[in-house]
C-alpha cells in the first residue's frame, strides 16, 4: 500500500472518465483511489500501475476502461515510488543552490536571488536544520525545503515561536508533478512532530491552500499596522493553536539579506538569460494586495 494522497492527486489530475471536468464533487474519485492505493505495491512500475487503475475502474463504472489511458497516472506514482526525503548534508549545498537558482529564474522578477538567500539562511541562528530537506528521486536531488522560525505577538507582548519556510524549489522539469507539495507535507508533518504550532509564510495561495494553509486574517494575524496582505498565509498545525487572539507576526531577521554580494556569488553558477515570465505579473498583483 503507498501514500493515497499520491493516487488521489494522480486520479483526479488525469480525470480519465472526464466526471471532475463536469463538475463532479472533488470526492467524486475518492473510493477509486483508496482501492487502487492498497493495491499497488512499492516495486510497481507505470505499466502494472496503470493495469491496476484500469480494473478498478472498469468494475466501478461497469465498463472496459483499459490500461492504456491511465498511463500517465502509471508513470505520475511510479516516480513518486522511487522519491526519498532526507536533510540536507554539506555536500550538497551547491546542488542545491543550483537547483533554488534554476527553479526561481525569471519567476518573480528578471533573474532571482533565492539561490544566495539559501546560501546565507544556513548560517543564521533562526535557521531549524532538522527542517532543511531535500527530495531525491532516483538518487537525484530534484527538490529542496528550508525554514526558520519566525515569531507571532499577540496583543499583550506575548510571543509565540512559528515556523516560516522559503525557499521551496524543483526544478523545473520536475514542477506540477506533485514533487513540491509530497516534500511540503512532509515537512509540516516533520513541524508537529518536532511540536510546532503554527507556520506562516508569504506565498501564492493558489501554491498552498491545498496543503492546509488559510488567509492570514482567519487567524487574525497581521503585521501590526491593520493590514492583512493576501499573500500572508497561514497553517495552524495544532488546532486552536492561534485561536482567541489577536498577532502580529515578526518575520526572522535571517530573511533581511543584503544583497550587495550577489552579483559576486553568482558568477561561479551558469549564466542564465533573464527576461520575463507572466507569473511576474502574478508576483506583483499578490505582492502588492491586502485585506482591510
Amino acid at each position: 500500500m503507498i501514500d493515497y494522497s499520491i493516487v488521489k492527486r494522480a486520479i483526479d489530475r488525469a480525470d480519465v472518465c472526464g466526471l471532475l471536468a463536469c463538475y463532479a464533487p472533488p470526492d467524486e474519485y475518492d473510493s477509486e483511489s483508496e482501492e487502487i492505493a492498497q493495491l499497488i505495491c512499492e516495486h510497481d512500475n507505470a505499466k502494472r500501475i496503470s493495469e491496476i487503475c484500469s480494473k478498478v475502474f472498469s468494475r466501478t463504472f461497469s465498463e472496459n476502461i483499459t490500461a492504456d489511458r491511465f498511463l500517465s497516472v502509471g508513470f505520475e506514482i511510479a516516480g513518486m515510488l522511487n522519491i526519498k526525503i532526507r536533510n540536507e548534508r554539506p555536500e550538497d549545498y551547491r546542488v542545491v543552490e543550483e537547483l533554488t537558482k534554476r527553479a526561481f529564474h525569471n519567476v518573480n522578477f528578471p533573474g532571482c536571488d533565492e539561490h544566495y538567500l539559501a546560501h546565507l539562511l544556513r548560517g543564521h541562528a533562526d535557521f531549524v536544520t532538522e527542517l532543511d530537506l531535500i527530495l531525491e528521486l532516483d538518487g537525484i536531488p530534484i527538490a529542496n525545503i528550508m525554514y526558520t522560525r519566525s515569531a507571532l505577538v499577540d496583543e499583550n507582548g506575548g510571543e509565540k515561536t512559528v515556523l516560516t519556510f522559503g525557499p521551496l524549489g524543483v526544478l523545473p522539469e520536475y514542477q506540477r508533478r506533485g514533487y513540491g507539495k509530497r516534500l511540503l507535507e512532509y515537512s509540516l508533518e516533520k513541524a508537529r512532530e518536532l511540536g510546532y504550532e503554527a507556520v506562516v509564510i508569504f506565498g501564492n495561495p493558489e501554491n498552498y491552500v491545498s496543503s492546509g494553509f488559510k488567509s492570514c486574517k482567519k487567524y487574525n494575524v497581521s503585521l501590526g499596522n491593520g493590514e492583512y496582505p493576501v499573500p500572508l498565509l497561514v497553517n495552524e498545525l495544532k488546532e486552536g493553536a492561534l485561536s482567541g487572539k489577536a498577532w502580529t507576526y515578526k518575520e526572522s531577521a535571517a530573511y533581511n539579506i543584503d544583497m550587495s554580494g550577489l552579483a559576486e556569488f553568482d558568477k561561479d553558477f551558469p549564466q542564465l538569460e533573464k527576461g520575463y515570465l507572466p507569473s511576474q505579473e502574478l508576483f506583483y498583483i499578490y505582492s502588492n494586495s491586502r485585506f482591510r
